[in-house]
């Protein structure tokens, strides 16, 4: 992560960098789901990373993948905890995510499956 920041520092415009320090936060946040812990935190800063990453390079499927799947745990999140609006509104943008990383590029394992899956999230 030291080394991401250090980049980052260096170069702000890096989309590459961002999507990887935002993916690397989702990890971390659902870890902590895993060890029973709030995730939030790391959510909210890595929705802001691969928001930055998207910004700088809105046609990067990968980005466009690892927010739909941020907001995909955070709408899971939201469900565990009863919030039944809050994961309703990640699903459908999780799916938003997901429909534009397809358009960009349609050949990648399990992601119409988690379309589907939060299609039907956010009903």
């Amino acid at each position: 992560m030291e080394a991401l920041e250090e980049l980052l520092k260096r170069n702000p415009r890096d989309a590459h960098a961002w999507n990887t320090r935002g993916a690397t936060l989702m990890n971390w946040g659902v870890q902590r789901v895993r060890n029973g812990q709030d995730p939030t935190e790391l959510y909210r800063a890595a929705e802001e990373d691969l928001g930055k990453a998207i910004a700088i390079h809105a046609n990067d499927f990968e980005a466009h993948r690892n927010r739909g799947a941020l907001r995909m745990n955070a709408a899971e999140f939201a469900a565990g905890r009863g919030d039944a609006e809050a994961a309703r509104r990640g699903y459908g943008q999780a799916a938003a995510d997901f429909e534009t990383s397809l358009r960009l590029n349609g050949t990648q394992p399990n992601l119409a499956a988690w379309l589907a899956r939060c299609k039907e999230g956010a009903k």
